[in-house]
């Protein structure tokens, strides 16, 4: 898969890596929204907990009791969950298949089955999340959203200001839409960017000039102890110490395959499988370039 982006666009990608801030306009307004600290995810926990205790004494079911209700009154059909069981071990088995096997041919009829019982699953799952909105499991966990929300949603002129100042003053909040479209933008946030766009950020030389000099100088390369980094720095640095592995081979493949991420695991694809057959490596080379197939979505 070939993906183009802009100079403007890798890095503003780039930066909202780093600073760990998502933009976006409601109303002709600039807000943004931030990943959470740590001391505001272990406060969420202790939100949620108190909203489950708040739940148990309502008798609001849990997942497990919505479900056998939906299936004694014939909501769901006694098989529903069996099916959505094999599908997805369809879906993991091919998965496998696919890791395995050296056919283009192949590879693309099994990418046609799996976007196939994708497709069914996803259906299936969607119309089971309807039916889970009154259940504790869900409502616990939007109460812990709306808790990390309540803090990390900022405007002001630099947007370094928290536009609620407390958990108290978002519960009280009577504008439904601001919600709606800082929850959206924050859930967007920490699912992280789309690795594709990663990977793209992975081989610009812009990033690969700060990475490069951080491993010269032994400084870190974001702000903060690893330990304390979300999901898209993480991301980030996984995929260009992927790159420093293809870059370092003495014969790497050109930038036409290096930057079309299907073309690149073909090629990886035929190294390792020459690795494998202990046949003699151009150069006398050996080379060793290992990187987990189901990532590569």
């Amino acid at each position: 898969m070939f993906l183009k982006l802009t100079d403007n666009e890798l890095e503003e990608l780039l930066a909202e890596i780093i600073v760990g801030k998502k933009i976006f306009i409601y109303m002709d307004n600039v807000f943004a929204v931030r990943h959470p600290t740590t001391l505001e995810i272990d406060n969420s926990r202790i939100i949620s907990w108190r909203k489950k205790k708040e739940l148990e004494k309502k008798c609001i079911p849990t997942r497990e009791q919505m479900k056998d209700l939906l299936i004694k009154k014939c909501i769901l059909s006694n098989n529903f969950y069996n099916i959505m069981d094999f599908l997805e071990k369809q879906i993991s088995s091919l998965n496998e298949t696919k890791r395995i096997t050296n056919s283009e041919f192949q590879i693309n009829q099994i990418n046609s089955q799996i976007e196939n019982y994708f497709n069914q699953l996803r259906i299936m799952e969607n119309k089971e999340a309807s039916m889970m909105t009154n259940t504790i499991e869900y409502l616990v966990e939007d109460c812990k959203t709306n808790y990390i929300l309540s803090q990390c949603l900022l405007c002001g002129l630099e947007l370094n200001t928290k536009y609620w100042n407390s958990y108290s003053d978002f519960c009280k909040e009577d504008n439904i839409k601001l919600i709606t479209e800082s929850k959206k933008n924050f859930i967007n946030l920490l699912m992280g960017i789309p690795v594709i766009k990663i990977r793209a950020v992975a081989r610009n030389n812009g990033w690969r000039k700060r990475w490069n000099a951080s491993k010269k100088t032994g400084t870190p390369v974001f702000e903060g102890s690893s330990s304390s980094w979300d999901k898209n720095k993480i991301n980030l640095c996984y995929w260009t110490d992927f790159y420093d592995n293809i870059f370092e081979y003495k014969n790497p493949p050109p930038d036409e395959v290096l930057n079309d991420d299907e073309k690149l695991f073909d090629w990886i694809r035929k190294i390792n499988k020459m690795n494998s057959s202990g046949g003699e490596k151009n150069n006398g080379e050996n080379v060793n370039i290992n990187t987990p197939y189901k990532v590569r979505v």
